[in-house]
């Protein structure tokens, strides 16, 4: 298999002795090589700079030739594929976006993780339109380098190959969390702790070509799942499924309001934004995706990464994993307030909570109607929760 783009520059330049920006910059053209090489390199997509050149050891953009004291630069050799020794397939995953997962061994005995996906399978860049993945732009342009010491990713390479996109990771092993993981009040509270450091690291300055608010958060809506449930991914299917189940289920006013979100988001996101900062956001801050440790949590899977409100995040992992927890949702909600500490207005979570419904009100209902009693108490709490932020006048 012969693997394509491997060699990328990242770039750390400061200002005032403060890291102010981070670039990737895809070496292109000629003198293809690492930075400190004779050669031109042309920025990606995003455009920071117009030329770039590596003129004998020396950085020069366009006429100009950068202070190289006041710049850190290094090369990242992205392209694994020529060490890997074995790879073996990972069937029984709970990834449902269509991704493929293998396992592999590096030649020094390293155990990494493989995500395969490209724009014709993967429902994260089939929605959206992606040709790139969007965790590998993220690590390509430097932006999960920026998070702060208590989030950790587990990135390690990415190429193509054969069509696919593969980006390569550590593989945590047992340390990641499963949905079967019981999660203590105090390793609740570490997960989310970590996701405030990231959501203060990036706020109001979330990295560009991330999911909209309102693209995520009607991400599993009939309208955006109608369109792919002929395709071989199980996931459309089961959301209309479970929509057909909640027409069916939820009160009058719940349906219709969380189906006027569905039609038009823009007025929630917008009164999200209003009453807290824009921040990048996991997207996908589930159990599966996390590996707590002492002092870090390491977050996988960026690809639903998004530019919203930390209030959205909270409420995605409260609806999809709060079950698993050693502690009431109001317990859990207690302990976000607490590590906010009054940096937000006050009515932003119960505004929020309508969101639980609007993703996964679809798969509540299909819980709710299979007649378990946890499951039906889980989606009255959740109905309940929708008219609780209707009551705050802000999004009816």
């Amino acid at each position: 298999m012969k693997s394509r783009n491997a060699r990328y520059v990242v770039l750390k330049w400061r200002a005032g002795g403060a890291v102010t920006q981070v670039g990737s910059i895809p070496a292109r053209t000629t003198g293809v090589g690492p930075l400190g090489t004779s050669g031109r390199y042309s920025i990606g997509s995003r455009g920071v700079f117009d030329d770039l050149w590596a003129d004998g050891g020396r950085v020069r953009l366009g006429d100009s030739l950068l202070d190289t004291q006041g710049c850190r630069e290094h090369s990242r050799l992205v392209d694994l594929g020529s060490r890997l020794r074995s790879r073996s397939a990972i069937d029984d995953h709970d990834g449902a976006s269509g991704a493929r997962l293998e396992r592999a061994v590096l030649d020094d005995g390293a155990s990494l993780i493989l995500k395969l996906c490209n724009h014709e399978t993967d429902l994260s860049m089939l929605i959206p339109g992606r040709i790139k993945p969007l965790d590998v732009q993220l690590w390509q342009e430097g932006h999960l380098d920026r998070l702060p010491d208590v989030m950790g990713h587990a990135v390690r390479g990415a190429w193509q190959e054969d069509g696919f996109w593969v980006l390569a990771m550590d593989d945590l092993g047992d340390r990641l969390l499963s949905y079967a993981s019981v999660v203590s009040r105090w390793q609740c509270r570490q997960i989310l702790a970590a996701a405030c450091a990231m959501h203060d690291r990036f706020a109001g300055d979330p990295p560009g070509g991330l999911w909209s608010a309102e693209d995520r958060m009607t991400v599993f809506a009939p309208r955006t799942m109608r369109p792919y449930a002929a395709g071989d991914n199980a996931l459309p299917g089961w959301c209309l499924q479970g929509w057909e189940r909640f027409d069916s289920l939820a009160p009058t006013d719940v349906r219709d309001l969380v189906h006027a979100i569905h039609r038009d988001p823009r007025r929630l996101a917008q009164v999200l934004a209003d009453l807290g900062p824009t921040t990048l956001l996991h997207g996908d801050y589930w159990t599966p995706n996390l590996a707590p440790a002492p002092g870090r949590v390491v977050a996988i899977d960026w690809a639903l990464a998004t530019s919203g409100s930390p209030a959205a995040e909270f409420v995605s992992f409260l609806v999809g994993c709060g079950g698993q927890v050693q502690a009431t949702k109001e317990e859990i909600l207690d302990d976000i307030t607490e590590l906010w500490a009054g940096r937000y207005d006050g009515r932003l979570m119960t505004v929020a909570l309508i969101l639980g419904l609007v993703e996964m009100g679809w798969n509540l209902s299909l819980s709710a109607s299979q007649g378990s009693p946890v499951a039906r108490a889980e989606w009255q709490w959740w109905v309940e929760a929708a008219r609780r932020s209707a009551d705050t006048g802000l999004i009816g």
